[in-house]
């Protein structure tokens, strides 16, 4: 189904911060470099609807968003719980983001993810916090691979 196929998770507790939606990104590049969120705040972490840009370097302690009508690199187009009570361990873990963010994708787009010419990407849940903080959700995220959009991917048909 997906097209990048590298797998790595790393999360990172950042000291004296409580963590509430510490996931890990599937690289959207063919060589797997980990970021992490370690987040202080529930709010804080991004929603459907969310654009970001690309983070510098392998540990990141949030992710800014950004207006869509403004130049950016990724949008979020789905946010789904896992429904696993037992960690399904890293390679279960992605097959399962894979797999739950496919269908969404041609809802969000406006076209199935096989005709178009965007790609997506997901965070995940890592081991310590799905056993440490309960977190179970998967965030989808849609981008093109030639580079920066301007404007929400929403019914865009690409």
């Amino acid at each position: 189904m997906h097209k990048n196929i590298s797998l790595m998770a790393a999360c990172v507790v950042v000291a004296g911060v409580a963590l509430t939606g510490c996931s890990a990104i599937k690289d959207v590049v063919d060589v797997a470099t980990p970021i992490v969120d370690a987040v202080g705040e529930e709010d804080s972490w991004i929603t459907v609807g969310d654009c970001f840009d690309e983070t510098s370097g392998d540990v990141v302690a949030d992710i800014p968003t950004i207006d869509c009508t403004l130049p950016h690199d990724y949008e979020v187009y789905a946010s789904i719980d896992l429904d696993k009570a037992v960690w399904p361990g890293d390679d279960e873990i992605f097959a399962l983001a894979d797999e739950a963010c496919y269908a969404p994708f041609a809802t969000w787009v406006g076209v199935p993810f096989d005709d178009s010419t965007l790609d997506y990407t997901y965070y995940v849940p890592t081991e310590d916090g799905w056993n440490d903080y309960d977190d179970r959700e998967v965030s989808c995220i849609v981008f093109d691979p030639a580079g920066k959009v301007t404007g929400t991917l929403l019914a865009s048909g690409r």
